[in-house]
């Protein structure tokens, strides 16, 4: 029995000078098909949105994309049951047509559940995509498919997040028995932020065919990689933010890190088994060495909430960061130092900090905090009361009575602790609250 769409077009129609198709909310739409339109329909369509269609499966059929020669935007938002948005399985693999959506700069998906991929097989033209933002897409589970070309050569703006199941940006197996190339780079990225994909283990996983096929690995791998490895290049990257990934190790290995020759500021928090952010020395191809000067347009440095994270990075030889000029740490706890080896940092300033250029004398500092408080009636009794209450809160190291009450510890929270003795003692006011000098 031939299966039957309710379709947006009933009747033959001619379209030769749309340039924007804007569809909301039409709750009975299954597909876009070709059949009901004439030659040369759609070729100077520029935009393209979709919006509220709750039973559209697919947006572009395969015999529909030759015929939108123009299509700059796309933008696809809440279609419930959508579960792809190219859909190519139906096209002549042999012969890709490279001119299929080539002139494609900008695409967006958000809130579309049941999205498995954004194509199995990647147009050629896709590749030539500058902006592609993905939000909440929970089932998909890559972004890039294994046949697309070694590099992406437009590519300048990507942001994923809240994507539960991404595994990984570029697949080295599609599941059609396509592997992909052995390296991939985006010379011209310069924006990249995945933020909320707990799932996510390595932008291209640096794996074999056989392991790549079993979905554990991902889950349950034999040995942790880092989040970016050696065959991913991406020279040109500017802003690198990381958030809420929960099965990451390890973000740079040591030979890509040296390839970020542009990256100014880099941003990382709330990354649950994070211990490193560049890795081991060995981790060096063999022969190879570290340059002295990592990430040497480095500017601005912030981590945050990495609750197992216990270095930057793990080499023991001099380091130097050249530009860095902004630097936060907050909620380190397991962090005891920068780097192994001395690490230099001529622009940066930490007022107030004891450090003689060595960033790693900073680090326990930095993380130590130093809350006084004055209290309005001392007597003895009052005072044993107050240090009965500060000893229960969380992060204190250390309480002495100067002119007024002195708490040292890591990440205390001063707020808690004036509350404490004024609930305790009484009338009290929070002085100063700020690194430890």
């Amino acid at each position: 029995m031939e299966t039957r769409y309710i379709e947006l077009f009933l009747l033959t129609v001619s379209l030769p000078n749309l340039e924007v198709i804007k569809l909301t909310e039409l709750e009975n739409l299954e597909r876009l098909e070709h059949g009901s339109l004439s030659v040369g329909s759609l070729s100077k369509l520029k935009e393209f949105s979709v919006s509220g269609c709750g039973k559209l499966l697919c947006v572009f059929a395969s015999q529909l994309l030759p015929m939108l020669r123009d299509l700059e935007t796309l933008a696809v938002e809440s279609c419930n049951l959508l579960e792809v948005v190219f859909e190519l399985e139906g096209a002549d693999s042999s012969e890709p047509n490279p001119k299929i959506l080539s002139p494609l700069k900008s695409v967006a998906l958000w809130f579309l559940p049941k999205l498995n991929y954004i194509s199995k097989r990647d147009p050629m033209g896709f590749k030539y995509i500058q902006t592609l933002n993905i939000f909440c897409c929970n089932s998909l589970r890559y972004v890039f498919a294994p046949t697309m070309t070694k590099s992406i050569p437009q590519l300048r703006n990507l942001r994923i997040g809240r994507c539960e199941m991404l595994s990984r940006i570029v697949a080295e197996e599609n599941g059609l028995g396509e592997s992909s190339v052995d390296e991939v780079e985006f010379p011209q990225l310069k924006s990249l932020v995945l933020t909320g994909v707990p799932n996510l283990v390595s932008f291209f996983p640096n794996v074999n065919t056989t392991s790549a096929k079993s979905s554990d690995y991902y889950h349950n791998p034999v040995q942790p990689q880092p989040l970016f490895n050696e065959k991913v290049g991406i020279p040109s990257l500017e802003y690198l933010r990381l958030s809420g990934l929960e099965n990451v190790r390890n973000v740079f290995n040591p030979s890509m890190a040296g390839g970020l020759v542009n990256l100014q500021n880099l941003s990382i928090d709330d990354c649950s088994t994070l211990e490193v952010v560049v890795g081991k020395e060995e981790e060096v191809g063999h022969g190879r060495k570290i340059d002295k000067t990592l990430f040497p347009q480095l500017i601005k440095l912030q981590l945050g909430s990495l609750l197992k994270l216990k270095r930057f990075c793990h080499f023991t030889q001099p380091l130097e960061i050249p530009l860095l000029r902004a630097m936060g740490i907050a909620d380190c706890p397991s962090m005891d130092a920068f780097s192994l080896g001395h690490v230099s940092v001529p622009n940066l300033s930490l007022p107030g900090i004891s450090w003689n250029g060595d960033l790693n004398n900073a680090i326990q500092s930095l993380q130590k905090r130093k809350v006084v408080i004055e209290v309005a009636m001392e007597t003895p009794k009052s005072r044993f009361k107050v240090f009965e209450s500060v000893c229960l809160v969380p992060g204190v190291e250390s309480i002495a009575w100067r002119q007024d009450l002195e708490v040292i510890g890591h990440e205390i929270d001063a707020v808690a602790l004036t509350i404490a003795v004024r609930k305790n003692v009484g009338p009290c006011r929070l002085v100063f609250e700020g690194p430890v000098q």
